[in-house]
């Protein structure tokens, strides 16, 4: 009850634990608070766009893929780099069903530019963050066990992870665990209703392969809790 898709992503969990506590691999010696080398990151804020009626296959063998976007602004002083993965985990109890989207990239130090603040990872100061559209797919949600696309709404969530949780669930990436339980290791996690939307998915929604497509009723702000 999983599905990936390579993507690339924009603004950050947290900031970093050595922006706190000035472990090894920060840079930038000049910055006001330091930020790291390189380091792995979630999505936190920004603006999620999906289809809203999203089409979904009729079988096994459908060829088909959802567009998704994100809209934010990338504070100047990183930049993005492989390996950038969105994953979601669905589960349906009953006629309700709720899909949950983690995306995470890796991060680098931009070492061009100076006077920087790690403290401004999570909401760059108007000015020193550019406008950021990102687009990428990811398959249906697919019941293995009844071998066929689900027909249903659900309800999406964008998960806020506290820098513990974070750095458990990369661990457990990186111990190439399955996302499920990678994501059932950091605990239970906070719900937030302004950090959800509905999606309906149904075969007889028209198809919508291009996400810069996807108009304002589409898109969601999704805010700091």
């Amino acid at each position: 009850m999983f599905g990936s898709s390579p993507f690339r992503i924009f603004r950050l969990l947290a900031v970093p634990a050595c922006v706190f506590f000035g472990t090894l691999g920060c840079g930038g010696g000049d910055d006001a608070t330091p930020i790291p080398d390189q380091f792995d990151a979630p999505f936190i804020q920004g603006t999620v766009c999906a289809p809203t009626e999203a089409n979904t296959g009729t079988g096994p063998d459908t060829n088909l893929w959802v567009p998704f976007r994100f809209d934010t602004c990338l504070y100047r002083c990183v930049g993005m780099a492989p390996p950038q993965m969105l994953q979601y985990l669905w589960s349906c109890a009953g006629p309700l069903c709720q899909m949950t989207v983690l995306a995470t990239t890796h991060m680098v130090r931009v070492k061009s530019e100076q006077g920087c603040d790690g403290r401004n990872l999570i909401d760059p100061p108007p000015g020193e963050c550019t406008q950021t559209s990102v687009a990428f797919q990811v398959p249906p949600p697919f019941d293995t066990g009844q071998n066929q696309f689900l027909a249903n709404y659900f309800t999406v969530v964008i998960p806020y992870m506290s820098m513990a949780q974070a750095a458990t669930l990369e661990d457990a990436l990186r111990a190439m665990q399955p996302f499920d339980q990678a994501l059932a290791s950091v605990g239970p996690l906070q719900r937030y209703p302004q950090r959800e939307f509905q999606m309906h998915f149904d075969p007889a929604n028209p198809k919508l392969g291009d996400a810069s497509l996807l108009t304002g009723a589409d898109c969601h702000n999704i805010p700091l809790p």
